[in-house]
């Protein structure tokens, strides 16, 4: 038996290179401890459990109100203003966004792999092992626009990193590579992103 969980790089929290990751903020707790979890169960049992820690998804038509790209694109293409919380300068907010194909196509990767030659318990970063800072996205959306963006730095949110790029050595060793670079994820969510 196997099974994939969709996790999240926010079980990190400040440092992906830890071995025990603390995260920051309640989402990333429920992660980790549903990571805990399945790890228990996969070491007393016969299931293997491939633990997909995943990046910043972004591009396409992803729905989110909340995130950062489909967010500036509503700012843009609306002209409105745009709100940016962090707790840092934009330039030093560091982080490894992934195209929901990506995903997809490293999930589909580690479904077909031969799972008897895995350990019981297999983390997996999902992400390119590119980071791109606030700034570098903005600039990128603004390119797109046309134009420069109205922006607004507004108080920080609580429990954001400030630097998570992925390490995605093990995903990588089994033959999957992202497709999708930066500039690709923001024309991509562009083109979908209706107002």
């Amino acid at each position: 038996k196997r099974f994939l969980f969709a996790s999240s790089a926010a079980v990190y929290g400040n440092s992906v290179t830890s071995h025990y990751p603390t995260p920051c903020s309640v989402y990333g707790w429920t992660k980790k401890l549903a990571e805990q979890a399945l790890k228990d169960i996969a070491e007393s049992s016969y299931m293997k459990v491939a633990c997909m820690r995943i990046f910043n998804i972004a591009g396409g038509n992803h729905p989110s109100k909340t995130h950062l790209i489909p967010s500036l694109i509503r700012a843009a293409k609306k002209k409105e203003r745009f709100t940016l919380t962090c707790p840092d300068d934009p330039g030093k907010i560091i982080r490894d966004y992934i195209h929901p194909a990506d995903v997809a196509s490293a999930a589909f990767k580690l479904s077909t792999l031969n799972f008897d030659t895995f350990a019981p318990f297999g983390v997996y970063d999902i992400g390119t092992g590119n980071g791109s800072s606030i700034a570098d996205v903005i600039s990128e959306i603004e390119s797109l626009n046309g134009s420069q963006i109205d922006i607004e730095i507004g108080p920080s949110r609580k429990g954001d990193a400030s630097s998570l790029i992925a390490l995605p050595g093990p995903i990588k060793s089994t033959g999957w590579k992202p497709f999708y670079n930066l500039q690709d994820i923001c024309e991509s969510a562009w083109r979908e992103q209706q107002i």
